[in-house]
């Protein structure tokens, strides 16, 4: 970035000709305040960032999924051992080593202002405390380039990436855009999920700020953008990037207990695909295309709970619900009907027809092995125990109470899975023997 000599400039210059006091941190020294901060040159974190800026760039891959995992281990260690177990310090460091390059940059350049500013927003993300609404640790340095408030709220194409290039549009896209990065991914916890990705945007939309307040667009590398500005291309692929560890509205989660916040049921999820992912866990959680395909884990933290007023809307309906009414259901050994006189079974039926069509009717059937026989053949025969159930008992009984064909189709209320002997009611000893409690179906109704 080349600057413009005079005004701020060379005050700045002239006063950082007198001496200092030893005490005083040199606002244009990129390596003191490294080394203040604790984050050294060669510091594993700021390798990762760097290697995924240079991706962002078109000059080199990007960090394999184990390197990244890597990284953020060792991070969030960091954090437990080093800074009182704060929860954002991977995204805290991760702006600490951008805005100490971006620093260095500018100063090789001779933008001794800019150079100051990046380095004081680097000493800012190590020390502010978060905002109240937890999102940021870091006051957003550039609501609105011109200081002043935007005409308009409107949305904004982005799907064009030249959208950098005027003042009067890319200013409001831009501040929208920084301002509503958690809007875009729906839950804050997006901060813990990713602090590499959302540092790289905030620290890209800063240098692209200051390259628009100064009037130099231009790209320092070899690599051609067709035009766009050096820093709006890092900011537009850092945000599209970022996207991929968006929450999506089909999120199952798991709740603690009423009486024991430190514990959780077990939930098995099966995706479209039949692929499962077990929840045993408080706030173990899951998410599925609106297809109910591609079902995945993962990581959601208190802070999403919190400030998604849908997900309390549902935490608060769910806890006005009567709790779920469990039935089991025993089968005979290597039969896939159950066992005709399990009182069970009645109980079930009982149950059933008290239901009507109308109600938000939710059940889920999973069937159990005892040890004995393959692993194979026992998923199988645990799968066939929760459909038998389901097509004998469960359908009859709730076509009679009038629920129609689409709803017992209906994948979202009705959820069958197979587990063969991979959760055993009694856990068998070291010789594998057959066990009646084993051999059942667990039907939940709610």
């Amino acid at each position: 970035m080349m600057i413009r000599w005079g005004g701020l400039a060379l005050a700045l210059l002239a006063g950082g000709c007198g001496m200092a006091p030893e005490t005083t941190l040199d606002p244009w020294d990129p390596a003191a305040r490294r080394a203040a901060l604790g984050v050294a040159a060669d510091d594993p974190w700021c390798i990762h960032m760097a290697a995924l800026r240079a991706s962002l760039d078109g000059d080199g891959p990007a960090p394999t999924d184990a390197a990244r995992e890597a990284a953020l281990v060792d991070v969030r260690a960091e954090a437990t051992t080093m800074r009182n177990g704060d929860p954002l310090w991977p995204f805290r460091k991760a702006l600490i080593c951008e805005y100490v390059q971006g620093a260095a940059e500018e100063r090789e350049e001779f933008d001794w202002a800019t150079a100051a500013e990046f380095l004081e927003a680097a000493s800012m993300a190590a020390s502010n405390p978060p905002s109240e609404n937890g999102v940021s640790p870091l006051v957003p340095v550039f609501d609105h380039l011109d200081g002043g408030e935007p005409e308009s709220l409107a949305p904004v194409d982005l799907s064009n990436p030249a959208y950098c290039d005027a003042l009067e549009t890319s200013e409001l896209a831009l501040s929208q855009q920084r301002g509503g990065v958690v809007d875009a991914v729906s839950f804050p916890g997006s901060l813990r999920r990713a602090p590499d990705w959302f540092a790289t945007v905030q620290v890209s939309y800063h240098r692209w700020a200051r390259e628009q307040l100064e009037g130099h667009q231009i790209a320092p590398g070899a690599v051609d953008y067709g035009g766009i500005p050096y820093h709006c291309h890092r900011f537009h692929a850092a945000q599209e990037g970022s996207k991929t560890f968006a929450l999506k509205d089909n999120l199952i989660f798991l709740l603690p207990e009423l009486d024991d916040p430190e514990k959780s049921g077990r939930l098995v999820v099966q995706d479209a695909e039949g692929g499962e992912i077990v929840l045993d866990r408080v706030l173990a959680a899951a998410q599925l295309d609106s297809d109910g395909s591609e079902g995945e884990e993962v990581d959601f933290f208190p802070e999403d709970l919190a400030a998604a007023p849908r997900l309390s809307g549902a935490v608060e309906r769910s806890s006005s619900l009567p709790p779920p009414r469990v039935f089991q259901i025993h089968f005979d050994f290597n039969r896939l009907t159950p066992r005709e006189d399990d009182p069970q079974i009645a109980a079930l039926l009982t149950e059933l027809a008290k239901r009507d069509p109308g109600e938000p009717l939710r059940i889920q059937l999973s069937g159990h092995a005892d040890c004995v026989g393959s692993s194979r053949d026992n998923k199988e025969v645990s799968s066939a125990r929760a459909r038998a159930v389901f097509s004998d008992i469960i359908r009859p009984a709730l076509i009679e109470r009038g629920f129609d064909e689409a709803a017992l189709n209906d994948r979202r209320r009705f959820k069958l899975v197979g587990l063969g002997a991979s959760a055993p009611a009694v856990k068998p000893g070291a010789v594998c023997r057959r066990e009646e409690a084993n051999r059942r179906v667990v039907v939940v109704v709610q």
